[in-house]
């Protein structure tokens, strides 16, 4: 708090906000705004807003309660899909089941977009699926636009983005994203829908 307070207020870069990560419960999200609060970081104050990174199934489940209590959140995608499926993504024995465009996975997005959407609070997402075109564009048509990446990545994600009509593909993919489909069949309407329209993947 003294560091983020320095910032703020003795270099004049009040554009810096908190972020917090692993907030598990409803209870910890308003335990550590009252926190800051008693350090002197008061939400809102200054303009002061406190994001919270979703990345745990509970802030998912409850992306809508969570939301009365920050004023944004950021997706972190890795931690979010490694805790819903137990898989280790780093582990060679495992990666067949880190498919990420896996129906499960994209509807609990889906779900924390339309809180989001909603509460007209800004939502985020970062990790290595925001910096790929295929899923990119998967993660627009669920209704997150803003992705954290890689500069190499921003060209390539950007133009599919731009040559895609999100209405058309969000269309393409509901069926399968709510009737039990696997992730390598969203993966393959994607697929089609980018050869279709010369979109390069």
């Amino acid at each position: 708090c003294r560091a983020v307070k320095r910032v703020r207020e003795e270099m004049w870069l009040e554009n810096l906000w908190v972020m917090i990560p692993f907030v598990r419960t409803l209870e910890e999200g308003r335990k550590v705004v009252e926190v800051l609060a008693a350090n002197g970081l008061r939400q809102g104050e200054d303009d002061l807003k406190i994001i919270m990174m979703c990345e745990v199934p509970s802030n998912a489940i409850l992306a809508e309660q969570f939301l009365e209590h920050f004023d944004g959140m950021s997706i972190g995608s890795n931690d979010l899909f490694q805790f819903m499926y137990a898989a280790d993504r780093g582990n060679s024995r495992v990666a067949d089941r880190f498919e990420t465009l896996s129906p499960t996975f994209l509807r609990a997005l889906k779900s924390i977009a339309d809180a989001a959407a909603r509460h007209e609070t800004p939502l985020t997402l970062c990790g290595e699926i925001a910096g790929r075109p295929l899923e990119a564009l998967a993660l627009a048509a669920l209704g997150i636009t803003t992705l954290s990446m890689s500069p190499a990545a921003i060209g390539p994600v950007k133009a599919a983005i731009l040559k895609t009509d999100m209405a058309a593909l969000r269309a393409a993919i509901a069926d399968p994203l709510e009737n039990g489909s696997t992730g390598a069949d969203i993966r393959d309407i994607i697929r089609e829908y980018a050869e279709a329209h010369a979109i390069a993947l």
